[in-house]
């Protein structure tokens, strides 16, 4: 929710591909915090992963927003008569 709040609010000057490489790294983080959590000397609590499931998820909705008109265009010769 707070991301389609921000979302609107991203400067225009950043290209969508910034935004998909951003949330790509930031998924990547949050993986980190879910998974390997002795490898990267963090607590095994709860807390930690919480933290990483939500960056995981604030992530993944700028990677859909991105990417998802993109996809809609590529999509669009494939099936002309779909609207």
């Amino acid at each position: 929710m707070v991301t389609s709040i921000l979302y609107p609010r991203i400067p225009n000057k950043l290209k969508k591909r910034t935004l998909i490489m951003i949330g790509c790294f930031g998924c990547a983080y949050g993986n980190l915090m879910l998974g390997p959590t002795n490898l990267l000397y963090f607590p095994d609590k709860v807390i930690i992963q919480i933290v990483g499931l939500i960056g995981i998820s604030v992530p993944c909705f700028m990677l859909i927003n991105a990417a998802l008109p993109e996809m809609i265009e590529e999509a669009k010769p494939l099936y002309p008569y779909s609207t």
